[in-house]
């Protein structure tokens, strides 16, 4: 063993493991690393020099904090899969670059490198000198030399600290050992193979996994791992119901978990409640990892029935589910705690249908992974290629397996909207019950969301109605990954029809004829379903300016819709009708021709009131369906007395903290007195906060000195337009002219050429 001294003086390298055992990396491994990226390329993307050739490799953005620990000198070995790490190479350098990251590897660069799944760009690159072939047995150092309990690796790691000690102690360095393990070293970067063959040319020679949606996931995204999750049946009923995985302490581990993982269902047999008799000991689903949620409502049998109001305050969504099992027969309306013994039992045996047992997955295990099933609730298993048993169970299980939605859309949202929704908007302190708080309107939003109703923002032109339904929109597919994927925006046009919002015939492409027709869904009928791969969705639309549109022409049969009511269209896909249907009469998977709209949908509109009684108004039948909520323009001093000015240049600078504008006080004064007069000339014309945010903001950076220029420049720029097609704006206008900081001819000409009013 090396002395103390001659311990001191060894290199600080570090080594690092890397996940290679599938075809997409070894197939990237030999282009850009074994084979080199010659200097005429990667020069045109980055000033470093390397020299004729250099080795690239590539991390995801979820791993910057590993590879910010990489350092010049540093080994990475590449895990072939097997139990064999088989190639190792120095770090030459690195560099976050985007744009060589693209060119590489395009298909990661613009989400195409997994059909529909989603893929990070690999864009924190690692530079690496010449590789050599290495012959390092994963037990010897993930086992031995790093003692950990796995035997492969899954993500792109450092060694842990006690393992480069005992490489050191054992060896005398990282390089010693490197060079201890090393078979072959290649004098230049290329192929050395006589035969010409990659190294993912005998992988591909030998049995293929089934062709299934789980294995081109698991050949096409970033270092996937497989974790087998063991829970109680009835927590499974749970689980599959809310579409989401509680974590509380005893599946703290599920918190190492990442988007894109593997989850395989594991049934444990034993219920939580024991009144439940026992059943199957087996695997009978597969899920997709997908965003983190948060939650509050009780969801699983324990926490109904807790008089702890604290219950797992995340969990684990899913971007794809594969059940052996039938979850129609699962009662999404009764509370679990509800629900007969009789009526669980009967849903646990309709989940567990053609299951793979505990004791038939076992005969399949490798012999050191026999008792897989007896280590723990949550277990990472060995993904890395066909032999591994991750894929020999997946293997098993696909052919039993079908594809339901990975969101729950028979539940109703159950939730509080929070007042943190509305941080960085400025909420003046309420002077009359009409004036809003933002604690006060994430009561109402959630109030109406929870009634089953769709919202209308109403309120004056500038205040924020927009920006509040896209907030809310955002915060619910963000939080609540389970039951939304996204939001959408339009904005209602008086040409819009039912082709617009459900859709109908277009020119296709179907039987090869240039002039069949197929149907197209139109914006509302693409919020329920994936364009694209046809999956469920649910994406709330925000519907802006919604009374510019003819209802009645626009919305046609979604009257029925929105009722709650099955609507059959005038329209075939497949030679079937189009139907839509909602989701408390469709729990099972879904046809093509059919459209379930989710429990949990939303229409969040916005109406100015300026355009009430101009434009297209809403029917009563309409109106019934939804909740309108109005967020008025703030309340604003009417008198010029030193106080009432005092108070109305405080609300001024208040508005201009929130937004990072610093206008001197004669700024903010002249703009108070302007919002002032606008908002009180004519009763029920207001102004918004958002046009005084245009105006302050043109005032701060405009460079001319005068404030009688620019102020009244704002008005015609921002003032004007408003007040286009309002009976009473010459009184308006004749308010603002008579502010002392105004010019007064400047904007009497500018009234006559874009409102027709003289003063």
């Amino acid at each position: 063993m090396p002395s103390s001294e001659h311990i001191a003086c060894m290199s600080t390298s570090k080594l690092f493991l890397a996940p290679c055992a599938s075809s997409r990396p070894q197939d990237h491994f030999q282009r850009t690393v074994r084979d080199g990226v010659p200097d005429e390329f990667y020069q045109q993307y980055t000033r470093s020099d390397f020299g004729e050739s250099i080795g690239i490799w590539g991390l995801v953005p979820n791993l910057k904090s590993t590879w910010e620990k990489l350092s010049v000198g540093d080994f990475v070995v590449f895990y072939w899969g097997n139990k064999q790490y088989k190639y190792v190479a120095e770090v030459a350098g690195t560099e976050h670059n985007p744009q060589l990251a693209k060119e590489l590897w395009p298909a990661y660069a613009d989400g195409s490198a997994g059909g529909d799944d989603q893929a990070d760009p690999w864009e924190y690159i690692v530079y690496l000198t010449e590789p050599r072939e290495v012959d390092i047995d994963s037990e010897e150092l993930q086992g031995e030399l790093l003692d950990e309990d796995k035997q492969f690796t899954m993500r792109f790691r450092p060694a842990n600290d006690r393992g480069h000690q005992r490489i050191r102690e054992e060896f005398g360095s990282i390089e010693e050992y490197i060079e201890s393990r090393t078979v072959t070293t290649f004098d230049t970067f290329g192929n050395n193979d006589s035969t010409g063959k990659s190294d993912t040319d005998d992988k591909a020679s030998g049995d293929s996994p089934p062709d299934h949606p789980i294995f081109n996931h698991l050949s096409s995204a970033v270092e996937p791992a497989i974790f087998r999750v063991a829970a109680p049946p009835d927590l499974w009923l749970s689980v599959v119901e809310y579409r989401g995985f509680p974590i509380d302490e005893t599946y703290a581990r599920l918190g190492d978990v990442e988007r894109g993982d593997v989850l395989l269902f594991h049934s444990s047999g034993t219920p939580m409640d024991g009144q439940l008799s026992p059943s199957k000991d087996a695997l009978f689903g597969v899920a997709v990892v997908g965003d983190r949620g948060t939650k509050e409502s009780p969801w699983t049998w324990k926490e109904q029935g807790s008089d702890s109001a604290t219950h797992p305050s995340s969990f684990l969504s899913f971007d794809r589910l594969f059940l052996s099992g039938d979850p129609s027969a699962i009662d999404c309306t009764t509370p679990l705690k509800e629900r007969s013994v009789n009526a669980r039992e009967r849903e646990i045996t309709a989940l567990l249908k053609a299951s793979l047992s505990k004791e038939s997955i076992k005969k399949s295990l490798n012999e050191s992974d026999g008792n897989l099933f007896d280590r723990g609730y949550v277990v990472e298993m060995d993904a890395t290629d066909e032999s591994s048993n991750g894929q020999k169970l997946l293997s098993q299980l696909v052919p039993a397996l079908t594809e339901y939605p990975p969101i729950a859309y028979c539940r109703e949202f159950e939730e509080q909207i929070p007042a943190s929704v509305f941080d960085g908007l400025h909420f003046p302190s309420q002077s009359s019950q009409d004036t809003k708080s933002a604690s006060g309107l994430a009561m109402d939003i959630t109030a109406a969301l929870k009634s089953g109703k769709h919202i209308v923002f109403t309120g004056p032109p500038g205040t924020g109605k927009t920006e509040v339904a896209s907030r809310v929109s955002t915060y619910l597919s963000e939080n609540h990954p389970n039951l939304f994927t996204g939001d959408g925006l339009t904005t209602a046009t008086a040409d819009w029809s039912t082709f617009d919002t459900i859709g109908g015939y277009m020119p296709g492409a179907g039987n090869g004829a240039s002039d069949d027709l197929e149907f197209s869904p139109g914006i509302i009928l693409n919020r329920f379903k994936n364009r694209k791969s046809g999956q469920q969705q649910n994406e709330p639309i925000i519907i802006d300016e919604l009374n510019r549109a003819d209802i009645d022409k626009a919305f046609g049969q979604l009257f029925t819709l929105l009722s709650g009511q099955s609507v059959t269209l005038p329209y075939t896909k497949n030679s079937q009708e189009i139907e839509l249907i909602p989701a408390r009469e469709r729990i099972g998977s879904t046809e093509l021709h059919q459209y379930v709209v989710p429990q949990s949908w939303r229409i969040f509109a916005t109406m100015n009131t300026y355009d009430k009684t101009s434009l297209y108004e809403m029917s009563y039948a309409f109106m019934r369906r939804f909740t309108f909520i109005r967020i008025p323009a703030p309340d604003l001093p009417t008198g010029t007395s030193r106080d009432d000015e005092e108070k109305l240049e405080q609300i001024v600078f208040d508005y201009a903290n929130t937004w990072d504008l610093h206008p001197e006080r004669k700024e903010a004064i002249g703009v108070g007195r302007v919002w002032r007069e606008t908002n009180h000339a004519v009763e029920n014309r207001a102004i918004g906060p958002a046009i005084i945010k245009d105006i302050l903001s043109y005032i701060c950076h405009h460079p001319q000195e005068n404030i009688e220029y620019r102020l009244t420049q704002s008005v015609i720029s921002y003032i004007f337009p408003q007040l286009e097609g309002v009976p009473k704006r010459k009184k308006i206008v004749r308010n603002i002219a008579k502010i002392s900081e105004i010019d007064e001819e400047a904007l009497e000409e500018a009234s006559v050429d874009m409102l027709q009013i003289s003063l």
